[in-house]
């Protein structure tokens, strides 16, 4: 081996040496996708990378910025993968806020019902989820008079059980 040989390493072995991918068969497809760029510019996956490049890797939502540092071509533990590269504040401050936004959004209020459903509850809701007493419909629609026949039919019934009962004094 010369000294040009470990002074620089390609792409793909780097990407995976300093654990951004788990196989370098990802690393090599994620360069070929177009979403890792050294030094400003597209590369090939044998490009020779060398202490002193900057890169762009795109992982998911997340922009890294980094700065290579070291050049490895035996994947280690993280500890000694983290120093391979350093990251570029800017790319940390991206993330970071990628990551409030998404988790700002990703709250909304989870209402559960106790216990498991059981089928009374089911027939009694509506497909959206309302019970059928607080449902509104629009006037005039055949919804509208649906639910308006209903509860004339209701009240009719009790009425007529009223009437037909005998009177106990």
């Amino acid at each position: 081996m010369s000294t040009d040989e470990t002074t620089r390493v390609r792409l793909d072995k780097w990407l995976w040496a300093a654990r951004f991918f788990k196989t370098r068969a990802l690393a090599a497809d994620a360069i070929e996708s177009g979403k890792v760029e050294v030094n400003g510019e597209r590369a090939k996956r044998a490009k020779q990378l060398q202490v002193g490049d900057s890169l762009r890797v795109r992982l998911g939502p997340y922009h890294h910025i980094i700065s290579v540092l070291a050049v490895s071509e035996q994947r280690g533990p993280a500890s000694v993968a983290r120093t391979l590269y350093e990251e570029n504040a800017e790319g940390r401050k991206a993330r970071k806020r990628y990551r409030f936004r998404s988790r700002r959004r990703s709250r909304t209020p989870v209402t559960m019902e106790a216990g498991r459903p059981r089928k009374t509850g089911a027939r009694s809701r509506s497909s959206d989820g309302r019970e059928w007493a607080d449902r509104q419909a629009a006037p005039g629609s055949a919804s509208e008079l649906y639910l308006r026949a209903q509860l004339h039919d209701t009240v009719r019934r009790d009425s007529v059980e009223r009437r037909c009962r005998p009177r106990i004094s």
